[in-house]
């Protein structure tokens, strides 16, 4: 017990040196979904005002708590080393429930928790693996890593509350963190109950209990069980992606292909001790129903996006200390083995992290952490985070509009506009039908006394000679331009129905509108 207390705070000061340089790359374009307009406007939490509990099916309750939290003590620019700095401490604590994890499958020596405590940190430290950017998924492994421990201890036990407490606590992660998550709960709970089939009861009372929660949570937001359908199934369509057995299929496949070259793109040498793992492993049948759980979730989920995968980090980081568990058995060849493999991963790490940063900067840096997504968006981010001093001083906290997808200006520049909608973007056709009406609406109302057109899209005739607002440019910063409101022009009639986000590129160009 006590050499594992020295090896958890000992391991600690060493995680959050790999994961330092990470620290200062800049945010992106997810910020605005869990930092609220309305928190950043009135400086104060308010669940039912924000996007999550508009669109989102008032879930993500959690991760946007955490960073609210965080900007509101830490806002502006402070806000970025912050919000990773916590959130690298609550990944830490995921780590060592990792680590009692390996220790319960296997021998449940001191040495077992260290490797699973070990694997973790040095996995979920590689950027690519989404660690360094708000997402849900990001706290959903705590949930699920204890709801894990709880079931294999039902398990053992023969006990079916332990079961169903495990069950209930992925199901409150699906409820007030991810969603979709639910759609995995359900492989948990056919599998336990061909395993435990007297664990039936247990499993619909916590179950039950779990879901009336989330039921009175959603009356408490004002919203409705229609609302949350029709946002997760806009949210699957916002790729392009039909509703369909055969297209999740498909998409699965095509996600599972870009993730493998993901992996073999970073050394994977701790995927490779993972694989070990499943073979000296004697029972996997629970680790089996885990993995079900989070492929079943991942397939579910469209979009080619990285951090979906972030709940399968837990079930690797597992293996592969078990496979270090039975390299360390081998004798003086296993622990060698062990020195050149965390050796080689640490050279590694600390080339592509410290080496990029201080040879050639934070754009080095930044565009590796960004690489499966292409430079496109690392350069936007990067560009934003650099002009946000200067918008800052600008905008003095007034209120502030994104046109684009860069919504993480908000808290950057420290100002916003009171709407849910997070920013004008053409995703929003899918998730929010008649956004741009409302969206109009407002801003006749009220309009913010600036714009921040971030994709260069925004049409200013529109703004002008539709609905009677007159914006002048204030200065544009690598692509980044910034407007002032002029006043109200008179106009026969405001049409509330005009985009002025151009949906698209205009032949010859259009004023306001990227040539």
């Amino acid at each position: 017990m006590k050499l594992s207390v020295v090896c958890t705070l000992a391991l600690f000061p060493i995680y959050v040196a790999l994961r330092y340089p990470f620290f200062l790359l800049p945010l992106h374009m997810d910020t605005g979904f869990y930092v609220s307009n309305h928190t950043v406007c009135t400086r104060r939490l308010d669940y039912s005002r924000g996007w999550n509990a508009r669109f989102a099916g008032c879930s993500k309750v959690l991760p946007e708590m955490f960073y609210s939290v965080v900007y509101l003590a830490h806002g502006g620019e402070a806000y970025k080393w912050w919000s990773r700095f916590y959130y690298s401490i609550y990944n830490y604590v995921c780590g060592v429930l990792v680590g009692v994890a390996v220790a319960w499958l296997t021998d449940g020596s001191t040495l077992a928790y260290c490797a699973g405590l070990t694997a973790y940190c040095l996995l979920s430290s590689e950027p690519h693996y989404g660690v360094y950017f708000e997402s849900g998924e990001q706290f959903e492994v705590l949930f699920q890593v204890a709801g894990f421990l709880l079931i294999l201890k039902g398990l053992r036990d023969v006990e079916p509350w332990w079961l169903a407490l495990g069950v209930g606590l992925w199901m409150f992660d699906g409820f007030f963190v991810k969603l979709s998550t639910l759609v995995g709960v359900v492989i948990w709970m056919m599998g336990l109950l061909a395993l435990f089939p007297g664990g039936l009861l247990a499993l619909l009372g916590v179950g039950t209990l779990t879901s009336a929660m989330y039921g009175a949570w959603i009356l408490w937001n004002g919203r409705s069980v229609w609302e949350l359908a029709r946002a997760i199934v806009g949210h699957e369509r916002v790729q392009g992606h039909s509703v369909g057995l055969r297209e999740y299929v498909t998409q699965f496949a095509v996600k599972t292909g870009w993730l493998a070259r993901q992996v073999v793109g970073t050394l994977p040498l701790i995927p490779a001790c993972a694989l070990l793992g499943m073979w000296t492993l004697r029972d996997t049948t629970v680790l089996l129903l885990y993995a079900g759980t989070i492929s079943v979730t991942y397939a579910f989920q469209a979009a080619l996006v990285w951090y979906y995968a972030i709940p399968g980090l837990p079930l690797v980081a597992a293996l592969a200390g078990s496979g270090v568990v039975w390299m360390a058995s081998r004798g003086v060849v296993g622990w060698v083995v062990i020195a050149l493999l965390v050796s080689l991963w640490v050279a590694w790490h600390v080339t592509q992290s410290y080496g990029r940063l201080l040879a050639r900067g934070l754009g080095s840096l930044n565009g590796y952490a960004w690489r499966p997504h292409g430079s496109g968006m690392a350069e936007r981010n990067l560009a934003l985070d650099r002009a946000a001093p200067e918008l800052r001083m600008l905008v003095g906290r007034q209120s502030v509009f994104v046109f684009g997808m860069w919504n993480q200006a908000y808290v950057l520049l420290d100002a916003s506009y009171d709407t849910p909608l997070v920013s004008a973007a053409r995703w929003l056709d899918m998730m929010a039908p008649g956004w741009e009406r409302e969206l109009n609406a407002r801003l006749v109302e009220e309009p913010p006394r600036f714009l921040l057109d971030t994709d260069r899209r925004l049409d200013t005739r529109a703004l002008t000679e539709r609905l009677g607002l007159e914006y002048e440019p204030v200065g544009c910063w690598e692509g980044l331009g910034l407007l002032r409101f002029k006043g109200r022009v008179a106009v026969v009639e405001r049409d509330t129905s005009c985009e002025p986000f151009a949906p698209k590129v205009r032949k010859g160009g259009a004023e306001g509108v990227a040539p």
